[in-house]
């Protein structure tokens, strides 16, 4: 019994200590989506990539929505999975439409902001990973209206 009390001990403190210096979402499986899009998808079409030779991504390919021509108009519809929520609608739905364009970015009900200054400036790859309906198609149907 306190062996296994002494080895619980041991591994908590350390993973507590490197939690608050270790970002998780830096880690997490939407960034490895994230990336796995925007190399299959954006790396494709960049005639000037110059990829890394141990990982073959280039920082280049992905770009960010408010750098998008201004036409045609590129608009990312997506799905925000929620697994947690006060409104009793959305426990139902569990998702919120999410838009992001050149312009602006967010829902009509979270709110729209400038695609400049939405996080640390969205872009088309991170666009297009928020949904998360390749990894999870069955999670929800988004609200069809306000």
């Amino acid at each position: 019994m306190q062996v296994e009390l002494l080895l619980a001990a041991l591994l908590a403190i350390p993973a507590l200590v490197l939690s608050r210096f270790i970002d998780a979402n830096k880690f997490s499986l939407h960034a490895m989506y994230r990336v796995r899009l925007i190399r299959t998808f954006l790396g494709a079409s960049n005639s000037r990539r110059e990829p890394n030779p141990f990982t073959g991504f280039d920082s280049n390919d992905n770009l960010r929505m408010d750098e998008l021509p201004a036409r045609p108009l590129h608009v990312v519809n997506a799905t925000l999975n929620l697994v947690k929520g006060d409104n009793l609608a959305w426990q139902q739905r569990k998702a919120e439409s999410f838009t992001s364009t050149k312009y602006r970015s967010g829902s009509c009900r979270l709110g729209y902001q400038e695609s400049r200054i939405y996080g640390d400036r969205v872009s088309l790859g991170g666009a297009i990973a928020i949904s998360g309906a390749a990894a999870n198609p069955n999670m929800a149907m988004p609200p069809l209206r306000c």
